[in-house]
């Protein structure tokens, strides 16, 4: 847990060099986008499946489920958090960002990318939580954390055409590092620094509306995943107590 954001940090630090240019804007943002899933995934893919039996037993006298589900949450999210920051700023302090004149869309471009990775990993812990609330053993999240980064990767908008391709955009609304990497690209202006299809997503746009819409992207699958999980822990629960 320690060592994972320094690492990813290193390797988007390695890929950005000094400044953000058309060779490597792309690429560190997109490693920022995998760092920031792997590091909230992987804390919490197995968290809920390895304490089942645990859970079962103090459930049936009277553990409640909101407040077993927040202690996930909380301190889950503060670790993953911090991790986030860590990445960001090993990856990016003493880079520059090349963002339209110098500033970013609310607050300065590092704040704003720091943010935007921090708040990622969070929906992504959400999702980890997901799944591991879905699985039945703890042997299959290790191959389900791998598919949830290849997914990550290829519905972010990096490597595809997303706007407006029927059957591609629709599924990627659920990918967190769609808007993520959406507001990191309107931050810096990707548009701007790497002219080009792929970057001329309207969610990539340096606008004050866009990044807010991305951001609360986010908040919204952060419910979305939390409501889920609620439901999947009463699935669990002796008969008596699922109400």
């Amino acid at each position: 847990m320690i060592a994972l954001p320094f690492v990813m940090g290193a390797m988007a630090r390695a890929l950005a060099g000094s400044e953000l240019t058309r060779d490597t804007a792309m690429n560190a943002l997109l490693i920022l986008c995998v760092g920031g899933v792997l590091t909230g995934a992987a804390n919490a893919v197995r968290e809920l499946v390895k304490e089942r039996g645990i859970y079962q037993r103090e459930r049936a006298v009277g553990l409640s489920r909101p407040a077993y589900l927040m202690s996930k949450v909380v301190v889950l999210g503060t670790v993953t958090v911090l991790q986030a920051v860590v990445l960001t700023l090993v990856a990016l302090v003493g880079v520059d960002l090349d963002a339209p004149d110098g500033e970013g869309v609310l607050m300065p471009p590092l704040a704003e990318i720091t943010v935007a990775v921090a708040m990622l990993s969070f929906t992504a812990m959400m999702l980890g939580l997901l799944v591991s609330a879905l699985v039945r053993k703890e042997e299959v999240t290790m191959p389900l954390l791998v598919l949830l980064a290849v997914v990550q990767v290829v519905f972010c908008g990096a490597l595809l055409k997303l706007d407006g391709v029927a059957g591609i955009e629709q599924p990627a609304w659920l990918v967190p590092s769609r808007w993520a990497l959406g507001a990191m690209a309107g931050t810096v202006g990707l548009s701007r620094t790497v002219p080009g299809e792929l970057t001329a997503d309207p969610l990539f746009a340096h606008s004050t509306g866009v990044w807010l819409l991305n951001m609360g992207m986010l908040v919204v699958l952060c419910v979305v995943f939390g409501y889920a999980v609620a439901k999947l822990l009463r699935r669990h629960e002796p008969a008596v107590m699922r109400k």
